[in-house]
């Protein structure tokens, strides 16, 4: 669920936006410490309420080719456009071709575009939420692993978002970081069995204690270290499969507190936040696997505040009358809820009409 088709609003706090800084005159965004769901100003107190979009250049083509295809000229025109429109932030998808093509090392050449960019933002008031390098432009050979559970991969990406963040401390124009689009733990992998078998151990002890919480026979179950995963597939009180989703939730907590560590050794002064599918909360999900593996309430205590996208999935659509609007709403309602941790929260991307699809060719 890319969602880049629409224009996204992007919320924190509860108060109404205040003006776009003049150039020059930006302060870097804190928490409130008197009102910890609040955004505001360092230095000034006052409040602050990011409303933007997700910015790429739609003449590009699908998927998003903003940095390939960089044409500063161009990309001014859009931010005055925006400016000119109320809004205050952008959030921009960084790429492994442009950002991440060596493992952990920033590329020159997306880094000076980037610059730019933000300078053009300075400019006309705008704060940016850069969003971490993924495959928009291209996947590398050495990034096809699995980001969540093989170690050189993660190693890569804590180097990466150490430099990258080394870069931009002092430049209040950068609003956040956000560490992924979407991310979501994969159900099965060669490194994430190995990873399972090790929490089974850390969990039980042996593979005997893991049978009987499982409410298997004695000796049912392989030696540990070659416990296989469950199916993805509904299991009501099945033991096995909890034990599973616990761990991905795991796997998805080390891999927000390590790049956010990451972030902090170098740039202490920007806030962190990841920007989570709907899927990270268990509610209307296509089937088990396909729950994103993050619990909000375990993984909010890494970043500063969350991040969430919205799309009116569940039928009948907005668009099909009021029933949809109610069904919608209400799914909305038990999302937000859910993400609901005592920290600022941010609808990232948002849709409310729901009808038709992408037309790829045309985008």
């Amino acid at each position: 669920m890319p969602g880049f088709g629409v224009v996204s609003i992007i919320v924190s706090a509860l108060r109404v936006a205040s003006a776009a800084e003049t150039p020059g005159d930006a302060a870097f965004i804190e928490v409130d410490p008197q009102r910890p769901t609040a955004l505001r100003e360092r230095g000034t107190g006052r409040p602050f309420v990011a409303v933007g979009v997700n910015y790429f250049d739609h003449q590009t083509g699908w998927a998003p080719k903003l940095w390939k295809q960089f044409n500063a000229a161009r990309v001014a025109e859009h931010l005055d456009l925006i400016r000119d429109q109320g809004f205050n932030t952008i959030r921009v998808f960084l790429t492994f071709e442009s950002f991440h093509r060596e493992p952990g090392r920033v590329n020159t050449e997306g880094l000076a575009k980037f610059r730019v960019l933000l300078d053009l933002c300075r400019q006309r008031g705008l704060r940016v939420i850069p969003s971490g390098p993924d495959h928009w432009e291209g996947t590398p050979a050495w990034r096809h692993g699995d980001a969540f559970a093989d170690e050189a991969i993660l190693e890569a990406d804590d180097a990466w978002w150490r430099a990258f963040a080394g870069l931009f401390k002092d430049d209040p124009t950068l609003l956040a970081y956000d560490l992924l689009n979407e991310p979501a733990v994969r159900w099965d992998s060669p490194p994430m069995r190995t990873k399972w078998n090790a929490w089974l151990e850390r969990t039980y002890g042996s593979a005997e204690k893991v049978a009987a919480a499982w409410g298997l026979p004695s000796g049912e179950l392989p030696a540990l270290g070659s416990i296989e995963p469950p199916p993805p597939q509904p299991a009501p009180d099945g033991a096995r499969l909890y034990d599973y989703q616990r761990f991905r939730e795991e796997l998805a907590d080390e891999w927000t507190r390590r790049h956010v560590e990451a972030i902090r050794s170098a740039d202490r002064r920007h806030l962190v936040t990841v920007g989570h599918i709907q899927w990270a909360v268990p509610i209307y999900l296509p089937g088990v696997q396909h729950y994103a593996g993050f619990d909000m309430k375990s993984n909010g205590r890494f970043v500063d505040f969350v991040t969430v996208h919205f799309y009116p999935l569940e039928p009948p659509t907005p668009a099909e009358g009021p029933a949809g609007l109610a069904v919608n709403a209400a799914y909305l309602e038990a999302l937000l809820y859910l993400c609901s941790v005592g920290k600022p929260l941010m609808i990232g991307e948002f849709n409310w009409y729901g009808g038709g699809g992408l037309d790829v060719e045309g985008a």
